[in-house]
């Protein structure tokens, strides 16, 4: 494929693709403790570090950390439009609200480590747009679908209800598609922790749990598996400012200076206008606030995505916004520095911590892992004592699956159809079902 034509990948693409990264608004973070990155020759590649880095071989291998060739950077059509890599699948075509085919990269270099068989298994696969749930449904039904998502309990008991034969999996939320609540915290009145608590408090996520029928989580963005623990975090695990208590929300607002209100209807600007986690459970949040706090909210919905990324990527949203999701949540450093140190780039929420910048700092340098948990801890007390980030309630994924298709699961650390996954080499279809 040009402009790289099929030659090898070296370590000088590693080299290349590293020094373009270190300077990127997104990935910079990973390559803030990088002092070089050498070729020694084509197969080694050489970093050294200014200090300790325990993040550093996790976020690696993070689907942020992509390696490109220097021929196609550099080109004058660039990379927005044609994706060149060493994965299992190449890309054929796509366009925006229509869909997308990928075919076998017929040299692709990994194995199946449980049965040593080549991957990928499957000969393409293709992405097809639908503008609703229900178009999406009706193409499952009719097997033009291998896959299915719903977004709601009700649905996925009524299709297997309908249909026994299919496959439902149900995983957790990943631990960065945490849905919460940004403030502009360098403005009044969200610079006032007071304000910020009451607004939590006033947050029933229980009964929002308990709306989607138990499938939900209450949200906070850290890895729980990193700390050991097989499910995700509770409403108890998560500080005195996660519960429920409109009682305690109203005496903060008092003592705030706000017991009837703001005085006005702050923005809150949000991903998009529909679907649960997007639009649903913040429509949900507003008017609790509303209802315990006589705060009252302006709704701002994002006419697309370039509209939500200049918004709130650039941080340019006017009082809060509703980020369905933070990272991909693959290495705790992520959920930290990442996103709560001062200078970091993706520090969307403008979170300004001397106390957090430098327990950011400590642990990223920490190698020994219980060292670590303990100063991630401290930084997890310490921004859900500030309320620097209000979270709600995350979604478990679902996902239906046709029954001749195996292996179509979600992870840990993302759906399906997430960037996060390298599910769909691992794909194979019963020919004979």
């Amino acid at each position: 494929m040009p402009p790289v034509n099929g030659r090898a990948f070296t370590a000088e693409d590693v080299v290349y693709a590293v020094n373009a990264l270190k300077k990127a608004p997104i990935q910079s973070f990973i390559y803030r403790d990088v002092d070089k990155v050498e070729a020694p020759d084509s197969k080694t590649v050489r970093i050294t570090l200014k200090q300790p880095a325990a993040y550093l071989e996790n976020l690696l291998s993070t689907p942020y950390n992509l390696i490109f060739p220097r021929e196609q950077a550099e080109s004058p059509e660039g990379m927005a439009k044609r994706p060149i890599g060493t994965g299992a699948f190449i890309f054929q075509d796509g366009q925006s609200r229509q869909g997308y085919t990928f075919t076998k990269n017929p040299d692709y270099w990994r194995k199946d480590p449980r049965t040593g068989k080549q991957l990928p298994y499957v000969d393409g696969f293709k992405g097809i747009y639908f503008a609703d749930d229900a178009s999406r449904l009706a193409a499952f039904r009719d097997k033009q679908l291998d896959g299915f998502s719903p977004n709601e309990k009700t649905v996925l008991v009524d299709v297997m209800n309908r249909n026994p034969e299919y496959v439902a999996v149900i995983t957790p939320p990943p631990p960065g598609y945490q849905p919460s609540i940004a403030l502009r915290l360098d403005k009044e009145p969200w610079s006032d922790v007071r304000l910020r608590r009451a607004m939590s408090l006033a947050i029933d996520r229980t009964s929002i749990v308990e709306s989607y029928g138990g499938l939900a989580q209450p949200a906070y963005s850290q890895d729980w598996s990193y700390f050991g623990h097989e499910k995700p975090w509770t409403i108890s695990q998560l500080g005195p400012y996660m519960k429920f208590d409109p009682a305690q929300a109203k005496q903060l607002m008092s003592a705030a200076g706000f017991p009837n209100g703001l005085g006005r209807k702050p923005s809150l600007t949000l991903f998009s206008g529909t679907g649960p986690q997007n639009y649903d459970i913040a429509v949900v949040v507003a008017d609790s606030w509303r209802r315990h706090l006589n705060l009252e909210t302006e709704l701002k919905i994002s006419q697309d995505q370039a509209t939500w990324n200049r918004t709130f990527y650039g941080k340019a949203y006017e009082d809060l916004a509703a980020p369905p999701y933070l990272t991909l949540g693959a290495e705790p450093d992520e959920m930290s520095y990442s996103l709560l140190h001062s200078k970091a780039p993706s520090n969307y929420t403008y979170v300004n911590d001397p106390i957090l910048d430098e327990l950011c700092i400590k642990q990223g340098n920490a190698l020994d892992v219980n060292e670590r948990r303990t100063i991630l801890k401290q930084i997890m007390d310490r921004d859900l004592d500030q309320m620097y980030r209000i979270f709600m309630v995350a979604l478990n994924n679902m996902l239906i699956r046709q029954p001749y298709v195996y292996n179509y699961v979600g992870t840990l650390y993302g759906s399906m159809n997430s960037i996060a996954s390298q599910a769909t080499q691992h794909i194979w279809l019963d020919q004979q079902a």
